[in-house]
């Protein structure tokens, strides 16, 4: 049994046009989004032997802002170039190329790719992983490079929008006794 956690980055920056996508930093939405996510996600028993990430500075940014709330240091993160606008193929041959002893593993990267990989692992579909969401997927492998079609169960979808949501109506409910 391996679990896979895939994470999207947290909301980026359009201020300065001519910057590269690359090279795009966090926005304001995306700095507060990214601790209120990691404390979601330790609530849902987030933990994973490591990071397997894109180098993009979106990415770099919101996990400098999430590591330490899963104990990771960042330098001790894996940044891996193929993640960074990775085809659906590509994303799987990253995920053959694990190490065996890691048996939780989050990935942390971009749509389309992140989205297309969660709907190609599972029955259900999800529509849109959108910005500092995730989910999280158990496989029913032995191994990474045993990876297949259909082979996991998504465990958890989460995304901020729906977590404020669920708090809000936790909150009233707690208002209303």
């Amino acid at each position: 049994m391996k679990i896979l956690w895939l994470l999207r980055h947290a909301k980026s920056s359009w201020r300065n046009k001519i910057l590269d996508d690359f090279h795009r930093p966090l926005s304001k939405r995306g700095i507060d989004d990214s601790p209120f996510m990691a404390k979601h996600l330790l609530e849902l028993d987030f933990s994973v032997d490591t990071i397997v990430s894109s180098p993009s500075l979106r990415t770099q940014e919101t996990l400098r802002l999430m590591a330490p709330s899963f104990g990771l240091r960042f330098e001790d993160l894996v940044f891996n170039e193929k993640i960074y606008e990775a085809p659906l193929p590509q994303l799987l041959s990253v995920i053959r190329g694990f190490k065996e002893n890691w048996n939780k593993v989050a990935i942390m990267g971009h749509n389309p790719g992140l989205t297309l990989l969660s709907n190609y692992l599972v029955e259900a579909i999800v529509e849109s992983i959108p910005t500092a969401g995730g989910v999280c997927i158990h496989l029913d492998i032995p191994t990474w490079k045993k990876i297949r079609e259909k082979r996991g169960k998504l465990i958890h979808f989460i995304f901020p929008k729906a977590v404020r949501t669920e708090l809000n109506s936790s909150e009233n409910r707690e208002d209303e006794k």
